[in-house]
C-alpha cells in the first residue's frame, strides 16, 4: 500500500508542470481518511527534503464587509507544488 508522501507525490505530479495547491492537495488526502496535522506535516517533510517544491502560486481576492459595511478586498496567496526533479534546477528562473 502506497504512504501517505507517495500519494502527495502522485497526487502533485497528476497535473503535470503547472501543480497543485496545497489546499487541493491536503482536501485530497482528507477525502482518503487521512488525518489533517499529518497530511500538513508530510507536505512540509517532503518540501524540506527536496521530494515537493513549489512551482508558482495560485492569488486571490477575498472580498468581505468591514464594520462600517464597505467592501474590503484581502489577498490570499498558495503555493502550487510539483515533485520535484534535476531537470528543475536547470531551469532558468523567471
Amino acid at each position: 500500500m502506497p504512504t501517505l508522501h507517495d500519494r502527495i507525490l502522485t497526487r502533485a505530479a497528476a497535473n503535470g508542470e503547472r501543480g497543485v495547491t496545497m489546499g487541493a492537495l491536503v482536501e485530497s488526502m482528507l477525502r482518503h481518511g487521512n488525518d489533517v496535522e499529518d497530511i500538513e506535516r508530510a507536505i512540509w517533510e517532503l518540501m524540506a527534503t527536496r521530494q515537493l517544491t513549489p512551482s508558482g502560486y495560485a492569488a486571490r481576492v477575498l472580498r468581505r464587509r468591514d464594520q462600517l459595511g464597505a467592501l474590503v478586498d484581502r489577498r490570499s496567496y498558495e503555493f502550487l507544488l510539483v515533485p520535484w526533479s534535476p531537470e528543475r534546477d536547470r531551469e532558468p528562473s523567471s
